[in-house]
């Protein structure tokens, strides 16, 4: 995902378990990983990790049994690089 700040607010994830109507995380993709007011940090944590120049990965355990959804809606007018590694 592109560590530019200025999509850290422009940029929307949603996590949706088992077929869910409704995403049980909703949240700026900076407020996500750590980074909110379109500032990138560096944070080594068991879960979270991001790098200055645009690296951010997470790490949690996910509580679905056969299905889960991720989407990213990018509101900025600006293309948005990201990519998923399961």
């Amino acid at each position: 995902m592109s560590g530019e700040g200025k999509f850290n607010r422009d940029a929307v994830i949603r996590i949706y378990w088992d077929g869910q109507e409704h995403p049980s995380v909703e949240s700026p993709v900076g407020d996500f990983f750590c980074c909110g007011w379109g500032e990138n940090q560096s944070i080594f944590a068991i879960p979270i990790n991001t790098n200055p120049v645009g690296g951010m990965n997470c790490y949690f355990p996910t509580p679905f049994k056969k299905h889960v959804r991720i989407t990213i809606e990018n509101s900025s007018v600006e293309d948005l690089t990201h990519f998923f590694i399961k």
